[in-house]
């Protein structure tokens, strides 16, 4: 299994929680090899400070193995649990044109990175953001770690 038609038909005929949590492995697997790329195994970033934005957002620092990002989170006015939308900012977006106000309406928080802090999307530019982080390890290599895989 291999090829994405040879997937698709898997998926489609998943007759069983089974049988889909087989396919899924397999188009998990299948993606990382030819699309995305993978990332180090067993990767975690913690909440780090919590500082206030400008905006009145919170700004998380995380932080990982000798690495830093800020994570921004907006939430509803309540201060109760809620689900929260993660949206990547590519290329400097600014902020303001994300919904904020109606994903509050909805009851949800709003999270946004700007990923080009986490991992530049330009193959020559693999030094800073996480890179730096995972030189040396065993279990990375930058040939098949891309821009896509690390903002995931």
């Amino acid at each position: 299994m291999g090829t994405y038609e040879a997937l698709r038909e898997e998926i489609l005929n998943c007759t069983s929680v089974n049988a889909w949590e087989e396919a899924a492995a397999s188009v998990r697997r299948v993606y990382a090899e030819q699309v995305y790329g993978c990332v180090p195994e067993h990767y975690h970033l913690r909440k780090g400070t919590v500082r206030q934005g400008i905006n009145g957002e919170e700004i998380w620092e995380l932080t990982g193995e000798d690495v830093s990002l800020d994570l921004f989170v907006s939430f509803p006015e309540g201060g109760q649990a809620v689900p929260v939308m993660l949206i990547p900012l590519l290329y400097r977006q600014p902020s303001a044109m994300l919904p904020k106000a109606l994903i509050h309406a909805n009851g949800a928080a709003l999270a946004w990175i700007e990923v080009h802090s986490a991992a530049p999307d330009i193959p020559s530019c693999r030094q800073g953001g996480v890179y730096a982080s995972w030189r040396g390890r065993n279990d990375f290599d930058e040939t098949r770690c891309g821009a896509l895989a690390v903002w995931a």
